[in-house]
């Protein structure tokens, strides 16, 4: 009995020392990536000093990053970080982004003396890689190894564009020029009067131009058989997505006698090539229905059963072959007090997990003004690791039935042991919701949600063989494909990877297929219109094995990232 109880105590132990190692190191890296106040002063100075032009006094401009690494001595310190720098202009309705970069950075700053505390250190070095053939070996040779595939990785742009864009907004309405009420019509009437009036007769043509990577700027001209000249492509004023939707809704028109023409405009250095794909993405923004704004607060886990008892859809809650989760309705303020009131001795409301924000941040800004016209719908996902997230893939409604569809996001090789929880939570407009009686949430897998919108697409027109005519009869379900990218590239090469093993993928959903995967990842476009969708795909991935037998992993990887993808699954 005392050897038992020996040997439970060294495991017991053996587990503390574990534990407290575990935490040491994760200390020591939140360490390395956490600056001091004077440090992120020195940065934000740093990075508006650094990408300052002479067209900057006309906008307003604003910087965000995330930090990777801090390394360095007494004397020097180096900030290693993804950086996005953003110029924004008002454009009579909204902040829009006219300019930016999003680069690897490294800064080094002198933080020798004593001088003012509070004053931005002085910069020794900042550094970006090269462009072209330089960058990645750039990278390479500056950042430290550790952090090397970070650096290049710049997944994370939405996050820091939407902090970009918020302290635009809010230099915006400081000098009453962004209000939080509707648009004022008139405001746009004379800002643009010459969208405003048109003749739609021969229909419209929406002129289409990028200014930096996803900065795009419209206008609008009466349809006409002839080409527009380069000085009448030069006299227009560029608005912002927003702002074009809001002009084109005064035009009683259908929405087939609208154009959309993308250009490259000829005062722009940037650059990008006009395919049909792209110009479908484009009118898929200008046209497709506008996606809910959707959120993802951690709240922990919890074994209570007051969680699925007061949920809207308790008798789904018996074990099926569909998960289904509890799901939540807040249609006024007195519904969200509530809940948390319900709530705040079983969940965790007021503290975030790693990136994800608290339930408590999430719901700070919901107040009176927006339950006025919308209302919450938010599903429970209790997790097995907090390593594993989660979001809303979409919703499902068909007139009394209310359904988010929740997809995990990632499917890590490691994990931690942990238990979480999640709410996934839905903006809905309440015109949305007249005649609902039932609400729902279940979890679905990639494949189901992607399989689900390529069934949805392929059902009209059914007179068409051309998949280009389906996909302009679902833009938002082609939207979504594209917003999708990682997940729907792994759906289409697993089903022609299967095809080339037995049934080939042909016929419709094979084209369409091609027709993303194209959209997605342009060097996959082979040449070969005569061939089948499964036929190209095979010279593809014969094409990619080539060159990785010529380049290497590590090439293919940089270089070609998603073809570098395909080889890794077809190992698999």
């Amino acid at each position: 009995m005392k050897k038992r109880n020996k040997a439970l105590f060294l495991i017991i132990l053996i587990v503390i020392i574990c534990a407290v190692i575990a935490a040491l190191l994760l200390k020591n890296r939140s360490s390395e990536r956490t600056l001091t106040d004077r440090l992120r002063t020195s940065m934000d100075t740093a990075v508006l000093d650094h990408c300052r032009t002479e067209e900057t006094e006309k906008h307003f401009a604003a910087a965000d990053y995330d930090v990777l690494k801090i390394s360095g001595s007494k004397d020097r310190t180096t900030v290693y970080a993804r950086v996005l720098y953003e110029e924004f202009e008002f454009d009579g309705t909204d902040a829009w982004p006219v300019s930016g970069s999003h680069i690897p950075t490294a800064v080094t700053f002198d933080t020798s003396g004593s001088e003012d505390g509070a004053a931005p250190y002085k910069v020794a070095e900042y550094w970006e890689p090269r462009d072209g053939s330089y960058y990645s070996d750039d990278i390479k040779d500056k950042f430290p190894k550790s952090i090397r595939k970070e650096a290049s990785d710049l997944s994370g742009y939405e996050k820091l564009h939407e902090n970009c864009l918020n302290k635009a907004r809010e230099y915006y309405k400081k000098y009453g020029l962004i209000s939080d009420t509707e648009t004022d019509m008139e405001v746009l009437r004379e800002g643009y009067p010459q969208y405003f009036g048109l003749s739609a007769f021969k229909g419209l043509e929406v002129y289409v131009w990028q200014t930096a990577k996803d900065s795009y700027s419209f206008g609008v001209m009466e349809g006409t058989n002839i080409s527009k000249t380069t000085e009448q492509l030069l006299d227009l004023k560029g608005v912002s997505l927003d702002t074009m939707k809001t002009i084109l809704s005064t035009y009683d028109i259908p929405e087939e006698y609208i154009s959309v023409i993308p250009f490259n405009h000829p005062l722009s250095s940037y650059y990008y090539e006009i395919t049909d794909e792209y110009t479908s993405k484009v009118r898929a923004m200008l046209f497709a229905d506008e996606p809910y704004e959707t959120k993802t607060a951690y709240v922990n886990w919890t074994e209570d059963a007051g969680i699925y008892t007061g949920s809207l859809n308790t008798d789904k809650m018996a074990v099926s072959s569909v998960r289904h989760l509890p799901v939540y309705k807040l249609d006024t303020l007195e519904d969200l007090d509530r809940f948390g009131e319900t709530f705040k001795d079983v969940l965790t409301l007021d503290h975030g997990y790693n990136e994800v924000p608290s339930y408590a941040d999430v719901t700070s800004v919901y107040d009176e003004t927006f339950f006025s016209e919308n209302s919450v719908i938010m599903a429970y996902i209790p997790a097995s690791s907090g390593t594993f997230r989660y979001k809303i893939f979409d919703t499902a409604a068909d007139g009394t039935s209310f359904c988010l569809n929740v997809v995990q996001t990632n499917d890590p090789e490691a994990y931690t042991a942990d238990m979480a929880g999640w709410l996934v939570m839905a903006e809905v407009p309440d015109r949305d919701l007249k005649g609902i009686t039932e609400y729902d949430a279940k979890m679905v897998s990639y494949e189901e949600a992607i399989g689900g919108l390529f069934d949805e697409i392929m059902s009209s027109p059914s007179t068409s063989s051309n998949s280009r005519d389906y996909l302009m009869a679902h833009e938002g379900e082609h939207l979504k494909l594209l917003e999708n990218r990682e997940a729907v590239l792994k759906y289409i090469f697993g089903k022609f990877l299967e095809g080339r093993q037995g049934e080939p993928e042909s016929g419709l959903k094979g084209e369409l297929m091609m027709t993303i995967l194209n959209e997605l990842a342009p060097e996959s476009e082979t040449g070969d219109l005569y061939a089948s969708a499964q036929e190209r795909f095979n010279a593809l991935a014969d094409r990619a094995q080539q060159q990785r037998d010529e380049y290497g992993d590590e090439w293919m990887e940089s270089n070609q990232p998603e073809m570098y993808m395909l080889l890794k699954m077809a190992e698999r």
